[in-house]
């Protein structure tokens, strides 16, 4: 990896590039199985870095501005906003619509039941360079598992809540961005008391697998 791929990199996965540039990047990974690769080991780095991290003094209003983002309320997925606008083409504004419609959990009227026990779904249109891609967010309840699955082309996704394990031992945390292609399979379950939250670009439908 050059020094800077692993900088863009990085930046992608922190949510650090103007939304031109993560659209950019976006394009370039769904050509490149590498650099996907190179995304996911960035990813799992920066885990490592978070948990391995010295204790800093925070900011004064820290808890405030967390309890504001994260806790009940139409609010709760606001620090995502820009990532997501980036990954569905769409405007930061545009975004925080879809983040408050989907903040009240199912059956909240907007879900959709995916026909999967504890796996909802919310549909929307991307923008112009998600033209043909499905976009959405996938709510799993606590302790849902979401079958074992390949994907027909190119998937992205962004965690905003919970914790997911992978039956081949990721961990899924908020904040964790993932590129996933068509050699790619895989189940995961929502693990704590938490339901499991992510946005999802799809280039083609998934494929239910058997081991």
């Amino acid at each position: 990896m050059s020094a800077e791929d692993a900088a863009r990199l990085a930046e992608y996965a922190l949510g650090l590039l103007s939304t031109e540039e993560t659209r950019a990047l976006s394009r370039e990974l769904e050509g490149s199985e590498r650099l996907r690769a190179e995304l996911d080991e960035t990813i799992e780095a920066l885990q490592w870095l978070a948990r391995d991290t010295r204790p800093i003094e925070p900011p004064a209003d820290l808890g405030a501005r967390i309890l504001a983002a994260a806790g009940p309320g139409p609010d709760r997925y606001e620090g995502f906003a820009r990532r997501l606008g980036g990954l569905f083409d769409l405007s930061v504004e545009r975004m925080r619509e879809h983040l408050r419609r989907i903040s009240e959990p199912p059956p909240g009227p907007s879900w959709r039941k995916s026909g999967v026990s504890g796996v909802w779904l919310y549909d929307f249109e991307g923008g112009p360079a998600a033209a043909g891609a499905d976009c959405g967010f996938v709510f799993l309840e606590p302790g849902a598992e979401f079958p074992h699955h390949g994907h027909g082309g190119l998937e992205e996704a962004i965690v905003i809540g919970g914790e997911a394990h992978t039956d081949d031992g990721d961990v899924w945390l908020p904040g964790t961005q993932r590129a996933a292609g068509t050699d790619d399979r895989h189940a995961f379950r929502a693990v704590g008391a938490s339901p499991f939250v992510f946005g999802v670009k799809l280039e083609a439908p998934i494929r239910p697998t058997r081991d």
